[in-house]
């Protein structure tokens, strides 16, 4: 999988930035559950499987800090593969029409 476990959490991270899922004044804990919620419905809608283990700050590494993100180790391969499928569609849909790198 190689960084894939780092992408993950680091993308929402990004997206977060964009205000992809955030509200206002919200926490990294209820982003990260409304993100996982809509991970799991958008996954369901197109016949893909994840467990019903919701992203939180603890299992992300330092999803709130400056460092590094990474998925802990209890997520496995196959849900993170699924999960890179889902935030590179979420990219898609953040930078559609826009000039700027993400």
């Amino acid at each position: 999988l190689g960084i894939a476990p780092n992408h993950v959490p680091s993308v929402l991270k990004m997206l977060k930035l964009f205000g992809f899922h955030y509200e206002e004044g919200e926490n990294d804990e209820k982003y990260l559950q409304r993100a996982s919620m809509g991970m799991k419905q958008d996954c369901k809608d197109h016949g893909l499987y994840l467990p019903k283990r919701l992203l939180t700050v603890s299992n992300c590494g330092s999803f709130g800090h400056d460092d590094y993100c990474e998925l802990g180790s209890r997520f496995k391969g196959q849900h993170i593969k699924t999960m890179v499928w889902w935030v590179a569609q979420k990219v898609q849909e953040v930078t559609r029409g826009s000039e700027e790198p993400i």
